[in-house]
This record gives structure tokens, sequence and C-alpha cells, in this order.
């Protein structure tokens, strides 16, 4: 298993050694196991978007759909740590999603559904 981060996909362990933990992070499950920040997915799946939370505050997704319009959903109260959030593929096109706490946003996601 790795994690995209850096510019690089990591092997799990390695990431868990050098990373700080300061950062909002946001990656979403390929089909071999591993985090990246881009994924497909067929029509009528779900798929996983693994988030670390560096704070606590209200954990809230910003998402771009194909057709550009924007939506907004609050998960509510989230502490420091990891969090899994589940995606739809309900709509063709290239999904982009940022999480956010307050201020603090995380990288950008993208998932197309085909």
């Amino acid at each position: 298993m790795s994690a995209f981060y850096g510019g690089i996909n990591t092997p799990w362990a390695t990431f868990q050694r050098g990373f700080i933990g300061n950062y909002l992070l946001a990656w979403v499950e390929i089909i071999d196991g591993s985090w990246g920040v881009e994924a497909r997915a067929p029509l009528g799946t779900w798929v996983r978007e693994f988030i670390y939370v560096p704070v606590s505050g209200d954990l809230v997704l910003n998402e771009i759909g194909p057709d550009g319009r924007t939506s907004k959903e609050n998960y509510g109260p989230a502490t420091p740590g990891y969090r899994y959030v589940w995606f739809y593929a309900d709509t063709p096109g290239t999904h982009s999603s940022v999480f956010s706490i307050g201020d603090v946003k995380s990288n950008e996601i993208d998932i197309t559904a085909y």
C-alpha cells in the first residue's frame, strides 16, 4: 500500500515515518489499494476518500461536479486523525473535491466516473 505525498507515490510505512501531521490531506482509494489524488470509478459504485485531519473543527467537503456546479457538505465536528468518507459515482465525468476545516484546506482530489 502507498500514499501519494510530496508529488510521488510513497510506501505507507515510509509516509507514516516522515509525515509531520500538520496538513489537511485528502486521498482517494485507487484500484491496487493505494491512496492517490486521482481515481476512476464505474457509474453506480462507491469509492473511499481518505482524509488526515490535523485540527479539531467542522469537516466540510466542497465539490465541483462535471457540469461545473458546486456543492458543499458539512460532516460536522472532527478531531485530529484519519477519516474515511464515501463518494458515490452517480454522474459521468470528473468530480473535484477539496476538504476544509475553517480556513484550512486540503489538496484537491479528482474522481472520474465512467
